[in-house]
């Protein structure tokens, strides 16, 4: 699995590497505990667009449709600045 930012700011690629099990969700939680985002049945490449929520550091769970324990990582969200 690998997080790709995009040249989009707040746009991220999650790709999402051949799991023995079938991947159902992918939940997107703010800081606080906040479900933001509900993707059921996430392509292999799936786009996470966050460019509507602020700065700062979102957690990703990654669901499968077996028993198996969710893959949980981190986004930190922060804008990019051009000179």
């Amino acid at each position: 699995m690998k997080l790709n930012d995009t040249a989009m700011e707040g746009v991220y690629t999650l790709e999402l590497s051949q799991f023995d099990f079938a991947i159902n969700k992918i939940l997107i939680f703010d800081t606080f505990g906040n479900q933001i985002k509900n993707i059921l049945n996430p392509q292999n490449q799936q786009t996470i667009d966050l460019s509507q929520h602020p700065n700062g550091i979102y957690h990703v769970s990654v669901i499968f449709d077996s028993e198996k324990a969710p893959i949980r990582l981190k986004i930190f969200k922060d804008s990019k600045t051009t000179s």
